[in-house]
């Protein structure tokens, strides 16, 4: 589950209080990701890692990994003097590097789980802000994830619905 901030990461936690939720800070990532991607670690075969800092540095090939979960839009900060120097003082080529780089953090997020052609998973994009930068620029994702993409059909809630 990628938060993008230490804030949403730490409300979903105190929010959710599941045995199955694990999650890190910036002292422990590395190892808290190391023991997330071990097999035989002792954390419940069920557990999700909730992180602000999952979209590079750990690969969920296999079993690891059968859904993630995109909680926000991952913008650059525009705190940072940097990004909104390029942002606002780049005219339209700014804005673009803007969304591209959100859109590029979105489909690596996706990708961590999808680490080889038998893997299978779903992904949820919770934000609609991730929807409405695709509608305005679909090329910023490559071609395959492109395809992969179903918007505002959940297939899950169908057959739950089926089912009951």
């Amino acid at each position: 589950m990628h938060t993008v901030s230490y804030k949403l990461c730490k409300e979903i936690m105190e929010g959710v209080n599941s045995y199955r939720l694990i999650t890190h800070d910036s002292d422990n990532r590395k190892d808290i990701m190391g023991e997330f991607q071990d097999e035989y670690s002792g954390l419940p075969e069920d557990a999700v890692l909730v992180s602000p800092s999952a979209e590079r540095g750990i690969s969920l090939d296999g079993d690891k990994c059968r859904f993630i979960i995109c909680c926000k839009m991952p913008f650059l900060s525009l705190g940072d003097k940097v990004v909104s120097a390029r942002l606002y003082g780049g005219g339209d080529i700014g804005k673009l590097w803007y969304r591209a780089d959100a859109m590029t953090t979105v489909e690596q997020q996706a990708g961590r789980g999808m680490r080889g052609e038998e893997d299978r998973v779903v992904t949820y994009l919770l934000d609609y802000q991730i929807e409405k930068v695709y509608e305005q620029n679909p090329l910023l994702w490559s071609e395959a994830f492109r395809d992969s993409v179903t918007w505002g059909e959940n297939e899950l809630l169908a057959e739950m619905e089926k089912e009951n």
